[in-house]
This record gives structure tokens, C-alpha cells and sequence, in this order.
């Protein structure tokens, strides 16, 4: 048999179903589903995860102010969701 690594490479690159790929490989379910919860967990012990972090922007006029009279504007100057959040609780 394969390797349970190049396997579960072959079945995420073959965009077929589980049942399927498992039927056509004559592999049963449970033992596939088995060694792909252990290879994504090696993944994430190797730091080896398919995740990366996104972030969004915006690019829009804002203007907030502040109670003590002070005003912070942006114009057409790209931010994200963290310096928005920063302003507001400053």
C-alpha cells in the first residue's frame, strides 16, 4: 500500500468525495478519515498548515471624533479592521 501521506495528497488533489475516493481505492472510511485527522494534526504540531492569515482593508473617508473634541480622518487611505477597532477604543 501507500504511503497514507501521498494518498491523502492524491485524494485532496482529485476533488472527488471521500465515499468516492475511498470506494475506488478500496479503502474503508473509517481508517482513511483515521490517518487524515492524524496528518492534519502533524501538520499542525510541524507548523506545516495550509492556513495563512488575511486581513481586509478598506479604502474610504472616515472621520471620528473624539469626546474631548479631537478628530481623526482618513481620506481614501487604505485600513484595516484592527486600526478602525484601535481608534475607536483609544
Amino acid at each position: 500500500m501507500e504511503n497514507w501521506e501521498d494518498l491523502i495528497q492524491e485524494f485532496s488533489e482529485s476533488g472527488q468525495s471521500v465515499k468516492l475516493y475511498c470506494e475506488s481505492r478500496n479503502i474503508k472510511r473509517t481508517t482513511f478519515y483515521y490517518w487524515l485527522k492524524k496528518s492534519r494534526h502533524s501538520d499542525l504540531v510541524n507548523g506545516s498548515t495550509a492556513f495563512i492569515r488575511v486581513e481586509k482593508s478598506f479604502e474610504a473617508s472616515l472621520e471620528i471624533e473624539y469626546p474631548n473634541g479631537v478628530k481623526v480622518r482618513t481620506h481614501g487611505q487604505p485600513f484595516s479592521f484592527n486600526q478602525l477597532r484601535d481608534l475607536i477604543y483609544v
